[in-house]
């Protein structure tokens, strides 16, 4: 393979609203080409111990987006996202969801181009493809890449991994390279797992948010509840929304497996595949946003653009439990220490409305709002991308909490405290929980 980069200019990518450099982060931009190869199945079983013969190579060029600490700073872990062209260009949830903890913890998040619509634009949803490479607003930059199309994509996600191992990252020490991906990417990353792991084991660990519950085995295939193959050395954690596995479009309770030596499955209570912190909140949260104007920004009414039935979730657990999640991953790799197992979700509901089972964390047992992964089922002329982002439904706090924050306030505290070791949230993330439960009580 040859690494080219890295190159000048301003980098396309829907990530980072922030400048990298308040956390003493850079980005960088470099192109990858190479060979990449079609691992077809040749027997493509439920349980995702597939079959599959790789096709005679064909050439590629695609782009690798990094953001990096100074050297100094690097902690030797690399995590590598499958980039999400769910809105016809490339952006980067998973680094959204979980940029804080990458940074604190002196992490190199990898972002790479897989999906043809990545680098040609378009839509994951349509085949309206534009037919000449115009990476969202600098055809000049990014003409030269090159997708040989989607059937790569298992392999060309192998070839992140292979140049971080060949010097991509220059002199730095690489210790454990770790995979990630969100909803579709997610999909995506199965399919990898599943068809390419048998041949190459390029990532220590695979992390995986909000997976839909069917997918195909080859392009022209049928969609299917297939699981992850676990047969592999590197382990696998799973971290599903409540609107991920009970709500109308992701579905994926009859893709559900087992925990086992090589697998955890966390279904988190009271989310939604996108609440208001990955719509609104994320993309510019530098650790240094003062509380008060967090809890302004997770308020339903802060996202704009959207027009759903009712207010959108605006619970931010989903973004404190995915680093709980990425720093349950790492350790399982670096020391053999296996995450936390959790109840599945169930379809019952306490007196509030609350979900029951799952992960728990304080803002479902200790509520100050109603966070659901369902309530926009009824949204008229909604295709069902509107259930991705639950609801948040009112509470009368002065009869659940009579003495207002001094009843609160304890009790939300003794339920982190609890998900903290439970391994469900990070002690990291502890304090500033806290202040925001003061300040969204308050609101």
């Amino acid at each position: 393979m040859e690494i080219t980069g890295p190159l000048p200019g301003r980098i396309s990518l829907q990530a980072t609203h922030f400048d990298l450099g308040t956390a003493g982060y850079i980005a960088e931009e470099y192109f990858l080409s190479g060979e990449a190869v079609v691992f077809s199945p040749v027997d493509a079983p439920l349980d995702g111990r597939w079959t599959t013969e790789p096709k005679a190579p064909v050439p590629f060029r695609t782009r690798l987006v990094v953001h990096r600490p100074d050297a100094a700073a690097f902690n030797g872990v690399v995590v590598v996202e499958w980039l999400n062209v769910s809105a016809g260009s490339d952006g980067a949830p998973f680094w959204t969801e979980t940029h804080r903890h990458i940074m604190r913890s002196g992490m190199i998040w990898v972002g790479i181009s897989v999906q043809r619509a990545g680098l040609y634009g378009g839509s994951t949803f349509t085949s309206d493809l534009l037919p000449d490479p115009v990476t969202v607003d600098q055809p000049d930059r990014y003409r030269s890449l090159e997708h040989p199309g989607d059937a790569y994509c298992p392999d060309l996600f192998s070839k992140a991994a292979d140049a971080i191992r060949e010097g991509l990252l220059g002199p730095l020490e690489v210790r454990r390279v770790l995979a990630a991906g969100k909803s579709q990417s997610a999909r995506g990353v199965i399919g990898h797992i599943n068809a390419v792991t048998p041949h190459h084991r390029p990532y220590d660990g695979y992390l995986l948010l909000g997976r839909p519950g069917r997918m195909q085995a080859s392009e022209d295939g049928p969609f299917r509840p297939y699981l992850v193959r676990t047969d592999g050395r590197a382990p696998i954690l799973m971290l599903q929304a409540e609107s991920d596995v009970l709500g109308a479009r992701l579905r994926s309770k009859p893709a559900r497996q087992a925990d086992g030596e090589r697998c955890r499955l966390w279904e988190l209570a009271g989310s939604a595949h996108a609440d208001t912190y990955a719509m609104s909140l994320g993309p510019r949260d530098d650790g240094t946003v003062p509380t008060r104007e967090m809890a302004e920004a997770l308020d339903p009414a802060a996202v704009s653009g959207l027009s759903t039935a009712r207010p959108v979730n605006s619970g931010p657990q989903h973004h404190y439990v995915a680093q709980a999640a990425l720093a349950a991953l790492d350790r399982w790799v670096a020391e053999g220490v296996a995450p936390a197992t959790a109840a599945l979700l169930e379809e019952a509901r306490d007196g509030h409305g609350v979900v029951l089972g799952g992960v728990r964390t304080p803002w479902v047992d200790v509520p100050a709002a109603v966070l659901s992964g369902l309530g926009q089922e009824n949204h008229p002329g909604d295709d069902g991308f509107a259930t991705n982002f639950g609801s948040t439904g009112p509470l009368d706090l002065a009869a659940l909490y009579p003495g207002g924050l001094d009843d609160y306030l304890p009790a939300f505290r003794r339920a982190a405290e609890h998900a903290v070791g439970e391994g469900f949230l990070l002690a990291a993330d502890l304090d500033e929980i806290l202040a925001l439960a003061v300040a969204s009580f308050s609101r």
